[in-house]
């Protein structure tokens, strides 16, 4: 009998959903669990929520993993804004984190031209919602 795989996250990126990952985990064997939440406020997560924050949202994948009875630690593959979330979930879990991939993201501060962008599409989002944003 095979040895169970680690279990893997997907974090996908701002204004996407789960469903960017579905032709990317296609190819992996039964053995490997992989998990892809819908991040707060993106696909089919409630919104609008309080809280935005990468911390916030690496609160919720915590969440996510509890409901799903993963408790060892993870493998987490994030996608741009998922890559924050991924770095912060490592920060504040890292007993909860195997190992971390960023995909076009930035393991790096943003400067603050990046930062005050990305707090204005999030405010506008929290406004409007992620529909009109698109």
């Amino acid at each position: 009998m095979p040895t169970a795989q680690p279990t893997i996250v997907f974090l996908h990126g701002f204004a996407e959903s789960r469903e960017v990952w579905t032709e990317f985990t296609r190819p992996f064997p039964a053995t490997y669990r992989l998990l892809a939440p819908n991040l707060l406020g993106h696909g089919t997560s409630l919104a609008p929520v309080p809280d935005f924050s990468m911390e916030a949202q690496a609160r919720y994948v915590i969440e996510h993993l509890g409901r799903r009875n993963a408790t060892e630690p993870v493998l987490l593959v994030g996608h741009s804004m998922g890559g924050y979330v991924a770095l912060a979930l490592a920060q504040r879990y890292p007993e909860r984190v195997a190992g971390l991939a960023l995909i076009n993201s930035s393991a790096y501060a943003d400067t603050d031209e990046k930062r005050q962008a990305r707090e204005k599409n999030g405010s506008f989002v929290e406004r409007h919602g992620v529909a009109k944003f698109m």
